[in-house]
């Protein structure tokens, strides 16, 4: 009897611990994106103020070395080339992101874009410094392939000239590692000003692909953010965007 009795028990308790379980997932569950859709406000602009600082530190390490070879004004054009790209004046502005049951809609005041949620083909990570790049990639796009090509067939270049071309090597190698530092210091600078708990301040852009060739990238600017969209795509796809 009495075993019966400790039995009984325990398959009450375990009951007891599976409603617990269910309830606690249909709490985390029960949110209805159609009526109550996640909002999430586009922060990339606000970098563009930490890009024109890492500038204007590039530009005064390259004139301090004292010596200004051709290879040392490349990297310099290279860089002013892509802060003007990321602070264009035709880049969207007061962009934000809505997530819904089916969609994943992006409005800015010049441009809309929707990918809806079964045409999803693929989710990356990748550096805010390539947000712009990614965000208007276009599968089979000519002019692209032939930028990215010419673009690190330069950058050898560059490279090779640092090391067996130019004459004053240190100095042109400092301003070099400055310029590749570039591609994470605006942003890290940023997170810690705007939310220094963020996990992800290196490969904190979020890349949403359609299989249609084109890309809604979402920049993560606060943890809580980051937390929503994840439990997002965790309840809707199945996706732990922590694992991508």
């Amino acid at each position: 009897m009495q075993n019966n009795a400790k039995q009984n028990s325990n398959n009450s308790d375990k009951n007891s611990n599976s409603d617990k379980n269910s309830n606690s997932s249909n709490s985390i569950n029960q949110r209805d994106y159609d009526k109550d859709p996640l909002v999430i406000k586009d922060y990339n602009s606000e970098v563009s103020g930490v890009w024109l600082l890492f500038v204007v530190v590039f530009l005064i390490a390259v004139f301090a070395t004292g010596q200004i070879s051709l290879h040392a004004s490349g990297v310099a054009v290279v860089t002013i080339l892509i802060y003007i790209g990321k602070t264009d004046e035709n880049s969207p502005k007061n962009g934000v992101f809505k997530f819904t049951s089916e969609y994943i809609y992006y409005s800015s005041d010049i441009k809309c874009k929707e990918i809806k949620l079964n045409e999803i083909s693929k989710i990356s990570n990748t550096l805010q410094a390539l947000y712009e790049v990614r965000n208007e990639t276009k599968k089979g796009d000519l002019k692209q392939k032939i930028g990215n090509i010419g673009g690190i067939f330069y950058l050898i270049i560059l490279v090779l000239g640092f090391i067996f071309v130019d004459e004053y090597r240190k100095p042109l190698i400092i301003v070099f590692s400055i310029f590749i530092l570039g591609f994470i210091a605006p942003q890290y600078l940023y997170h810690l000003y705007k939310d220094s708990t963020l996990k992800k301040k290196v490969f904190d852009t979020l890349v949403i692909s359609s299989k249609f060739g084109f890309n809604i990238c979402i920049f993560f600017a606060r943890q809580s953010d980051y937390d929503e969209i994840r439990k997002y795509f965790l309840y809707k796809k199945g996706i732990d965007i922590k694992n991508v």
